[in-house]
């Protein structure tokens, strides 16, 4: 199977597959500092505090509180351009959390290495309810030695749950390493009526 293509700008996500946008907005100055104003969002959810960010072209970020890394740009929580993804990304992710929705209908603003982008592609095609290897994703990516890089670029995944890094497993169809904790993992598989093996040690 080929892998989709690849585009460093916006993602949309659609019902059953995915759809691809292409933004053409370059997200750092001409210093190389980067230079994007965001919003953000706290929600209460099943699984702990989430923290919604948002650019004017998509969410972008999807943090658990706990574990949210220091922000590399400022954020704001006023209204304006990006408000009205936080709006949306938020009522989906309710519907979710009841049982009431298995896919995400939202503009994405994903923005990384033309690997790990590649890879997150790959994560917006596996099906609510499923589950992939590493190594599986890595074959679709034409090598299994890609397997542990296929790792790497899941634990860099900006936008958990919705970006659904939580559906990669380990060969044994065991649990392996997750950003948010093994047992948000858990607990966002069972949401799915997933099959898994036994927990491993937290990788990342």
């Amino acid at each position: 199977m080929r892998p989709p293509p690849f585009y460093n700008g916006s993602i949309r996500t659609a019902p059953h597959g995915w759809d691809l946008e292409r933004t053409g907005r370059d997200t750092r100055s001409a210093s190389g500092e980067c230079c994007v104003a965001l919003k953000c969002h706290l929600m209460k959810t099943p699984v702990g505090m989430i923290e919604l960010e948002a650019s004017e072209d998509g969410l972008c970020g999807l943090w658990f509180l706990d574990r949210a890394p220091a922000r590399p740009v400022p954020v704001s929580r006023a209204k304006g351009e990006g408000a009205e993804h936080l709006r949306a990304a938020a009522a989906q992710l309710a519907e979710y959390f009841k049982g009431d929705r298995s896919d995400f209908e939202l503009m994405l603003d994903l923005r990384g290495s033309d690997f790990d982008c590649l890879v997150w592609q790959l994560l917006l095609r596996i099906p609510y309810g499923r589950t992939r290897t590493y190594g599986q994703l890595a074959r679709e990516m034409g090598s299994l030695t890609l397997a542990r890089a296929v790792g790497g670029a899941c634990g860099r995944n900006p936008i958990s749950v919705i970006v659904p890094c939580h559906r990669v497993i380990g060969s044994d169809s065991d649990l392996t390493g997750y950003g948010g904790g093994l047992g948000r993992k858990e607990k966002l598989l069972r949401l799915e009526g997933a099959h898994f093996g036994s927990p491993q040690m937290d990788l990342f």
